[in-house]
């Protein structure tokens, strides 16, 4: 009589397989845009989009160092209709996640927001699953948004520039 260990039965041989299959994504097919703007009170509004160019889809995407006990950013979350962000102020850990729909394959999902007096560096490394219990993490990329007055002011120090060049 033949000696077949467990691990290799018929039934169990396939859930070992998708076991190996399901690995890590590659964070250059997963990107996190994040554009922020400095409010007056020293506090920041973030705009978040997730780019999902894997083969996967995603089921969540975190920020493993949020800050810790952030009063303001629970109170400012706003998502996607079939999307939610969960906020641990104890463990500092920021969720965007999927309920109703997911980070489908080939999909940008825009429209996550927040505020917080956290600055940018916070939100810098991102990480997450996939629907077939893949992993992925990487570098979130952020970019500051000029506030009004000193886009209005960078827009006028160029005029005045292109009009004294004129004259010249």
């Amino acid at each position: 009589m033949k000696f077949t260990p467990p691990i290799l039965t018929k039934r169990l041989a396939p859930a070992f397989l998708g076991l190996l299959a399901a690995g890590t994504v590659s964070a250059s097919t997963v990107l996190v845009n994040i554009d922020y703007l400095t409010l007056g009170d020293g506090s920041f509004q973030y705009d978040v989009t997730v780019v999902n160019d894997c083969p996967d889809d995603l089921i969540n995407v975190n920020f493993p160092d949020a800050p810790v006990n952030d009063f303001l950013l629970p109170s400012t979350a706003m998502s996607p209709v079939g999307f939610t962000i969960d906020y641990d102020p104890g463990f500092g850990t920021l969720d965007l996640n999927a309920e109703a729909s997911n980070f489908v394959a080939g999909s940008s999902v825009s429209g996550f927001s927040f505020q917080t007096e956290a600055d940018p560096s916070f939100f810098a490394s991102f990480q997450g699953f996939t629907d077939t219990f893949g992993e992925f993490s990487g570098t979130s990329t952020v970019n500051l948004i000029p506030e009004p007055t000193s886009a209005a002011l960078v827009a006028l120090g160029g005029l005045a520039l292109l009009r004294r060049r004129r004259k010249a």
